[in-house]
């Protein structure tokens, strides 16, 4: 191959390499959510098979927490023990990033069984750019100790 040659290929190799970056973009910036249960109860009348929590979202921007699905779980050692027993819609407004979710189990909630509440992941667009609300999840917490 001619010297002209492998400056010429070089030269499509560096554009090719340019043109990947810009299409490429700029990463989507993640945003983190912190999940806290503020309050947790059993449900009087319910033959104790329903818990109301209340949690609260907190992040750096408002819109990550606004209109987010959070699910409560059931939790063992931590981790995730079957489907979620309760979804609610978190609050907007002068109620920002506040929810109460109301599951309902299968089986007789103790004062000593464990839940999770997991705020979904959301895509959002601030001012034409685009953020990703992470998922977050709260600690786990008992039936009475919130």
């Amino acid at each position: 191959m001619s010297s002209k040659a492998i400056v010429f290929v070089t030269a499509v190799a560096l554009c090719l390499v340019l043109a990947a970056t810009v299409l490429a973009g700029a990463k989507t910036k993640r945003v983190s959510v912190v999940v806290d249960a503020t309050s947790a109860q059993i449900v009087k009348g319910s033959k104790q098979k329903q818990l109301r929590v209340t949690a609260q979202l907190d992040s750096s921007f408002a819109r990550c927490e606004r209109q987010r699905s959070v699910l409560l779980y059931r939790s063992v050692n931590g981790g995730l023990s079957g489907p979620a027993i309760g979804k609610a819609t978190s609050q907007g407004g002068g109620d920002k990033g506040s929810v109460t979710i109301t599951g309902t189990s299968s089986a007789k909630i103790k004062p000593t069984d464990e839940f999770l509440a997991i705020a979904a992941q959301r895509k959002v667009k601030i001012k034409g750019k685009a953020y990703v609300c992470k998922r977050g999840v709260s600690a786990a917490f008992s039936a009475t100790s919130v």
